[in-house]
């Protein structure tokens, strides 16, 4: 809704697809490990370089760190995670965007499976990266309807122009 919403204000942006839905759907990938998180990243780090211009993604590369860091038992796990994080470290985004209530809009895709709660600690788990990562003049913080969102972001885009 939001790129298309923005490229009817006439700003120009692509939506780079979150490439492990298409994989996991094609291949039958588990996306059990870190490994598979490492090639989870390459493919979708591919799309976002090849996307022309501005892009909006709901699977922002430091999303695969986070992750393979949730599941990281082995030393080998270990060491895989902190390539991912040297992969994603110097990847910029413009702006990152986050709910102020990560309980106040329900998920409504199928594809999403997390708990209520397991779904709150994971969006927390990126705010605290966000924030340690990110200036504070990059973190959209964004409340309300899902059209009150998109109005936040808007306001912004043309405050930063």
């Amino acid at each position: 809704a939001l790129v298309e919403y923005l490229n009817t204000a006439g700003y120009k942006f692509t939506f780079v697809h979150e490439r492990k839905r298409d994989i996991e759907k094609s291949r039958a990938l588990k996306y059990s490990s870190s490994a598979d998180r490492i090639s989870m990243l390459n493919l979708q780090k591919k799309k976002e370089d090849k996307s022309k211009g501005s892009f909006v993604t709901d699977t922002p590369l430091f999303s695969f760190y986070l992750s393979a860091k949730r599941v990281a038992k082995s030393i080998e796990n270990k060491e895989i995670v902190e390539k991912i994080n040297k992969l994603t470290a110097y990847h910029k985004y413009d702006w990152i965007v986050i709910a102020r209530n990560p309980r106040e809009l329900k998920y409504v895709q199928s594809e999403r499976i997390s708990s209520p709660d397991k779904a709150v600690k994971k969006h927390e788990q990126v705010l605290e990266y966000v924030k340690e990562t990110y200036s504070k003049n990059k973190i959209i913080y964004v409340q309300g309807s899902v059209d009150e969102r998109i109005q936040e972001i808007i306001g912004v885009i043309k405050i930063n122009q």
